[in-house]
């Protein structure tokens, strides 16, 4: 059998390799062989991994001179027998050398005593970016206000980069409160983003605070668990109410047991650790990245330690002027929102006229008869009992990470019985955040303490019930931590600065709506308010424009950055028909896609689900699959008989848990041909438990809507 070549090693700092190697140099043949992939060759030749993009730059540059060389366009793929071109080992570039010494790497940093070496696998770094992180604890006082000799351990990580004339660092705060700083940092393919940043600047992962990897860590499981557990048992909001009272009653008893002071984990404290570790780092001036609640630390930072910025990005933004959560967070505006963006387009307006109708007709229905759903949890198979309030929950995940154009369409299969959309969405209830830090730091500053600040009249029960739920959650809960010393008034005061800024806003942000950022922009003399119309909650790191304009922004903060790219209509998810044509134009295959697929440079997506279409030249569908396990790396299963598709008898092939860049899918290849050509359908399936139940159901279903040559 021979195994998957596709890899997912994809090197950030390769970039700043240097560019002679765009010139064919001095080096020798290599074929691909079964069980190859370009890291693991790279390793082989150069002793290091991470230097396999000079292998791509030699081999394209050899393909321009030689046709017996194939350009390497897809860095995930290479396939045996292809022709590679190794270079020979030469100027900048060492036998056995690390990533860092292949090219100049960042000056190291001066390292202050607060400071403590580990392995970066102590934080869980990715194998790939760990040669190029400093890893280590920063020793910070744990409560500087009362003059505390108590001290606590905060995580950080640098990634150098390999410039020779590095910026400002990046530091990056997350949101929450209480969110994982090294959430990028544990495979490479989730830090690609950043690249353009990365190129000329170190970046620096850090936990705040209470939360992972800093010691102490202010968890609190039990919190976590309800959602899940009101899911599967059918809790009402009171039994869930009363188990998340319980379970954080006695997370901050354990806490105050083991002698941790509640009250030094605040919006001060956490702006002096950015500080802190910045000293301890050795760098004179940052710039600092805040996402969500890492915008209002932000501004402490701005207010309280100016001197330390260099520049500030602001993602998603929590205003520090905010004094109870109605000032900066309204769920029902965040559905209507959406709804009115879907009136307006007219695509979905057709396909989905009143989804705020539909979606009222389901919560009383849900509400009334709760519905058993199954969902993959952890990849297992789950039974959540889903009420209405459940199915406005799950619904409403789809919202900050830019996948509002989902919910139309979830909402009108939804009353057609089909709960496919609503049970990808129900997993993602699932609470991460460290709850105990979260409302330690909420609660010592502006925590809601009543309900009478929240005007609902004339709202619908289904919006209604979200936000009494939620913000009653968040009254009673912080009533338990009746010792915090509250932040004082001048925490709530506008930030006034000339520090360069940059706000970045989605205009369909449910978490954060552009208005809070207007605010934050009325005290910043210079600063640019850039707002993305199509855009969820945090929108810098969702696309190539918006990276883009933040390395812009942060190598120069004086120029205006180029806007030209921001998408200006909104995208929603209706049924459509996708074709795939012949190079030569002479077959096409076309199927009928459900709402909800999206376009991925492999095909089509819906997770845990991607089909990819494809017409070729006439050969036999036995050759077609054959060609496709062998470029795959498949498993060498038998190819049987399969059903008529487009009136065409079929050969298809099955295989499971195959692995395919580092996860395991179920394969499924049906193929057949006509006089015009041989078509192709491959579907993979991330899901082992879903498997047998997608080919029985969903597949059958997409395979008749199948037509060639239209």
């Amino acid at each position: 059998m021979k195994k998957s070549i596709l890899i997912i090693t994809l090197f950030l700092l390769a970039l700043s390799l240097t560019p002679a190697l765009a010139q064919v140099p001095e080096g020798e043949e290599y074929v691909v062989q079964a069980g190859d992939w370009l890291s693991k060759i790279a390793d082989k030749y150069y002793g290091s991994s991470q230097t396999f993009q000079v292998i791509i730059d030699a081999t394209n540059a050899k393909a321009a001179e030689d046709d017996s060389f194939t350009v390497i366009d897809n860095p995930d793929l290479v396939v045996p027998g292809q022709k590679l071109w190794i270079p020979a080992v030469g100027e900048g570039q060492t036998e056995g050398a690390t990533p860092s010494e292949t090219v100049p790497a960042a000056p190291a940093a001066d390292f202050g005593e607060a400071w403590e070496s580990v392995s970066c696998d102590t934080f869980d770094v990715a194998p790939e970016i760990a040669p190029m992180a400093d890893c280590g604890y920063v020793t910070v006082p744990e409560n500087r206000a009362t003059g505390s000799d108590s001290s606590i351990k905060l995580a950080v990580a640098r990634v150098r980069t390999e410039s020779a004339n590095p910026g400002a660092p990046v530091f990056l705060a997350v949101g929450g409160p209480g969110g994982d700083g090294f959430g990028r940092a544990y495979a490479l393919p989730v830090l690609v983003p950043l690249a353009p940043v990365l190129a000329d600047h170190d970046f620096i992962f850090f936990s705040q605070r209470g939360t992972k990897h800093a010691q102490p860590r202010l968890n609190c499981q039990g919190f976590n668990d309800a959602p899940v557990e009101t899911a599967k048992n059918g809790w009402s909001s009171e039994e869930r109410h009363n188990h998340e009272i319980a379970a954080m009653q006695s997370c901050i008893d354990e806490a105050e047991a083991q002698g941790i002071d509640l009250s030094a984990y605040n919006s001060v404290e956490n702006a002096a650790d950015v500080n802190s570790i910045r000293q301890a780092l050795g760098y004179d001036k940052i710039v600092l990245y805040g996402q969500s609640y890492g915008t209002q630390l932000a501004q402490f930072v701005m207010r309280n330690h100016p001197e330390i910025l260099e520049s500030v990005i602001l993602d998603g933004i929590l205003a520090a002027t905010a004094t109870k959560e109605a000032d900066y967070f309204d769920k029902r505006d965040s559905w209507l929102r959406v709804f009115a963006a879907c009136a307006a387009d007219e695509t979905c307006n057709a396909a989905y006229p009143d989804p705020e109708g539909v979606l009222a007709e389901l919560y009383a229905a849900l509400e009334a008869n709760p519905e058993q759903i199954e969902v993959i949890l952890d990849h297992e198979p789950t039974t959540f009992i889903v009420d209405g309030s459940l199915a406005l929950e799950a619904l409403f995940t789809y919202l900050p990470p830019h996948k509002y154009g989902v919910v139309p369409a979830a909402i009108y299969q939804m009353r057609e019985g089909d709960w496919s959309l609503l049970s990808a969405a129900l997993p993602n209830i699932t609470i991460s955040t460290d709850k105990l830090m979260h409302f330690a730091m909420i609660c010592s500053d502006d925590p809601n303490t009543s309900m009478a600040d929240i005007k609902t009249e004339g709202w619908a029960e289904m919006y209604i019930d979200g936000v009494y739920g939620e913000d009653g959650d968040y009254v009673d809960l912080c009533a338990l931590f009746n010792n915090l010393p509250q932040l004082p008034d001048s925490s709530d005061e506008l930030v006034v600065s000339d520090i360069p800024t940059l706000l970045l806003q989605g205009g369909l942000d449910p978490v954060t709506p552009v208005a809070n950022g207007n605010n934050v922009e009325t005290g910043l003399s210079h600063s640019y308010n850039i707002v993305f119309p199509d855009g969820g909650h945090v929108v810098g790191t969702l696309s190539a424009c918006g990276t883009a304009i933040m390395a812009a922004f942060i190598n120069d903060p004086s120029t205006q950055p180029d806007t030209s790219c921001i998408p200006q209509t909104y995208t929603f998810s209706v049924p459509r028909q996708v074709t795939a044509t012949s190079a030569d134009g002479t077959a096409s295959l076309s199927m009928q896609l459900p709402a909800g697929f999206q376009d991925t440079a492999n095909g089509y997506s819906s997770p845990p689900v991607i089909i990819t279409l494809l017409a070729l030249p006439s050969q036999t569908p036995e050759e077609a699959i054959m060609s496709l396990m062998s470029k795959i790396g498949l498993p060498e299963n038998e190819i049987v008989d399969g059903d008529l598709v487009a009136g065409q008898p079929t050969k298809r092939y099955q295989a499971e848990e195959v692995p395919l860049q580092g996860f395991e899918f179920g394969i499924d290849i049906i193929a057949f041909a006509d006089d015009a050509g041989t078509y192709v359908i491959f579907v993979q399936n991330q899901e082992p438990d879903y498997v047998e139940s997608y080919r029985q159901e969903q597949l059958p279903a997409l395979l008749e809507t199948v037509t060639v040559g239209e």
